[in-house]
């Protein structure tokens, strides 16, 4: 079993360079075409811990997020989600500590209220036990989940495990997921939401008595001096973009509406759809039937890297995130597109729905009501038209990011929460 576990353990054994040691579990991070908001965050907590470990539950099979990724990627493990070696020592963990795999073990299975999450969880679970044995090794003093949902699951088994005390951010989705949910809060140092919607929706679940440790603490982005940033030259019209997975929550079809709209009334622009996803098709149909192939262009997936330059060289004029709330309920947090947006001082319109009013309200963006195509277009053409307008907007913009989506102030405060002896005070 050790010959198999060797080769990770020295990997592990290199990676421990001072007393401070964070390992972090993501989904798919630093493999992953999403999760740049995640990679982000890392590479800020990598300048202000001396040492750190990422763990992906599911990587992909490459980096795609440019040098952010590849610097993530230094002090990370890639590891499938199971393999003979995983459940060859697990099997061997469990021998030598029956008793507490046993218990970890059935804590999970009972938590677990459905058998979607029951497996989801199951099939984790060697794995887990795989990675209390790096976690161990590397010598960690805090364990840190992005994701409410499965990372989570693995960092309250290797905290049981190994008794490094954990933590873990719930962003959107994972919380409507209830994995384990009050268990983790409970036996989390902390547990960080991401907005104070996010923060109701999980007292709406789990009732204000048992989330004495349920912080609302945002994602942040990386403040940009635009004062030395060369300026896109030649430019006859206006370009937005759109930024984000191609999902019905994103509202896509509102802005291609709006898009018709603006054309129609002459207006001079550019849409530039960045992302991907299962509604593709769907909408390059619609962009087709509106006869806006000229000026609308679905871009795919593309690295963070090419985004925040194409902001940086001011090749984005606004940045626009028609969101809706769905049928089944499914609604935004806080796009971290938009912050980025109000960082490079580039104005954001989107809707008001969940946690977008949190950053985009009184006034350091424009908000309008969800699915209202028209009040879109006409907010957008006042960007375009307007200048003293536009100068209002980024003005608020830049102010309201660095007061309270900043970086580094974000990732001092978690660091300071990991390391409290005694957690939150």
């Amino acid at each position: 079993m050790s010959a198999f576990c060797r080769p990770l353990d020295e990997g592990v054994a290199r990676m421990v360079k001072g007393r401070i040691r964070l390992a972090i579990f993501t989904s798919q991070a630093p493999w992953a075409k999403e999760e740049s908001f995640v990679l982000t965050e890392i590479a800020e907590l990598q300048r202000q811990v001396e040492a750190i470990l990422v763990i992906p539950v599911r990587p992909d099979s490459a980096l795609f997020h440019g040098d952010l990724a590849r610097r993530v990627g230094q002090h990370a493990i890639r590891l499938p989600v199971v393999s003979p070696v995983i459940l060859i020592c697990a099997t061997a963990a469990f021998f030598r500590s029956p008793g507490r795999v046993a218990r970890a073990l059935v804590e999970v299975i009972k938590g677990s209220s459905r058998l979607s999450v029951l497996m989801k969880n199951l099939v984790v679970f060697p794995k887990a036990v795989y990675v209390a044995r790096l976690v161990r090794r590397f010598g960690a003093h805090h364990i840190h989940a992005h994701w409410a949902a499965v990372p989570a699951t693995m960092a309250l088994v290797v905290s049981r495990l190994t008794g490094v005390p954990w933590s873990f951010t719930a962003h959107r989705w994972d919380i409507a997921e209830n994995n384990l949910l009050g268990t983790k809060i409970r036996t989390a140092v902390f547990a960080r939401v991401i907005s104070l919607h996010g923060r109701d929706e999980v007292l709406k679940i789990l009732g204000e008595s048992t989330c004495s440790n349920l912080l609302v603490i945002h994602v942040g982005t990386t403040l940009s001096n635009q004062d030395d940033a060369p300026v896109a030259k030649n430019k006859r019209e206006v370009h937005i973009a759109c930024i984000g997975n191609l999902l019905e929550v994103k509202g896509h079809r509102y802005l291609i509406e709006a898009c018709r709209l603006l054309r129609d009334r002459g207006c001079r622009f550019v849409c530039h759809i960045i992302g991907g996803g299962p509604l593709r098709r769907n909408l390059e149909a619609l962009v087709h039937h509106s006869g806006l192939q000229e000026c609308v262009q679905l871009r795919g997936r593309l690295p963070h890297d090419e985004v925040i330059r194409m902001l940086q060289r001011r090749e984005i004029d606004v940045v626009v995130h028609p969101s809706i709330e769905t049928s089944s309920g499914e609604h935004e947090g806080i796009p971290v597109a938009l912050m980025e947006a109000l960082a490079h001082q580039v104005p954001a319109i989107s809707t008001e729905s969940g946690g977008i009013p949190e950053l985009l309200g009184g006034g350091a963006g424009v908000l309008v009501k969800p699915a209202d195509p028209k009040a879109l277009a006409d907010v957008i053409q006042r960007v375009m038209e307007d200048s003293d307008y536009r100068a209002t907007l980024i003005e608020a913009g830049v102010a309201r990011v660095s007061a309270d989506f900043n970086i580094r102030t974000v990732t001092e405060r978690l660091v300071a929460l990991m390391e409290a002896p005694g957690g939150i005070g």
